[in-house]
């Protein structure tokens, strides 16, 4: 699957933490990564596979495999949840994909 090769190839540290959380979905754990960057590498990444055109002729958006992402992120603090990060993150997830798909959305609790 590409999208897995790929995000393997971009998320390269230690610390970087990729999974799969149901069928097309995936979620990228990046730790001392600030917001910009975050949202730089999350750009990447949907550049890297639109170069790959990647033939998909099972999608009813897009004869190309494609990919929306949805940022956020904190400081880790006493209120801070796993959860509520992951909840901000899908909400901008499908900011994307409401938008078009094919992009990336900061969840605007994060905005840089």
């Amino acid at each position: 699957m590409a999208s897995v090769f790929l995000l393997k190839k971009r998320f390269t540290r230690e610390t970087d933490v990729v999974a799969r959380t149901g069928g097309e979905e995936f979620i990228v754990l990046l730790f001392d990564v600030s917001k910009a960057n975050a949202l730089k590498l999350a750009n990447r990444l949907v550049g890297d596979l639109r170069l790959l055109a990647i033939p998909h002729e099972a999608s009813p958006q897009s004869g190309v495999v494609s990919v929306s992402a949805g940022v956020a992120s904190f400081t880790p603090i006493k209120d801070n949840s796993p959860d509520e990060l992951i909840r901000k993150a899908d909400e901008a997830l499908y900011e994307a994909k409401a938008a078009g798909r094919d992009q990336v959305s900061i969840s605007p609790d994060s905005r840089a």
